[in-house]
């Protein structure tokens, strides 16, 4: 190292867990796999946990409409919440070597959903590399 230069630093990224887990891939990007584990310890869990004291806070406060169903602050996590489901469903999809474009199953009534939901939610994802990616171990 010449005299008086900074030493070489790598980036750090933001939104990292202790463990090193990727928050910002796991929530928003498409690429990828996600195993059984992450989607249910660490979107459907958490999201249903929160949007359960949203929903009790909005009653508490009057904020929740008895006819539509929807509080404000629920309402608003929901909107919010759309497109991380979307992301990690693909990615799901993807361990199990299915493409994003699968997810259009969920339109075909009655079946569809819970055909999407079963291959998601129970299926354990393909062994070892796959066409989108290699096997990714739950932290």
């Amino acid at each position: 190292m010449a005299r008086g230069s900074l030493p070489e630093m790598t980036p750090r990224k933001p939104f990292l867990g202790p463990s090193g887990f990727d928050w910002i891939w796991f929530l928003f990007k498409i690429h990828g796999r996600v195993p059984r584990r992450d989607l249910w310890l660490r979107l459907v869990l958490p999201v249903f946990v929160i949007q359960f004291v949203l929903v009790s806070i909005d009653i508490a406060v009057g904020g929740f409409n008895p006819e539509s169903q929807i509080g404000t602050l629920s309402g608003i996590f929901s909107a919010l919440t759309v497109w991380p489901g979307i992301a990690v469903t693909i990615k799901r999809l993807h361990d199990r070597d299915r493409p994003g474009w699968f997810m259009l199953i969920a339109l075909i009534p009655f079946i569809g959903p819970l055909w999407l939901f079963v291959e998601t939610g129970f299926l354990a994802g393909t062994q070892g590399p796959n066409r989108f990616g290699a096997e990714r171990r739950p932290d």
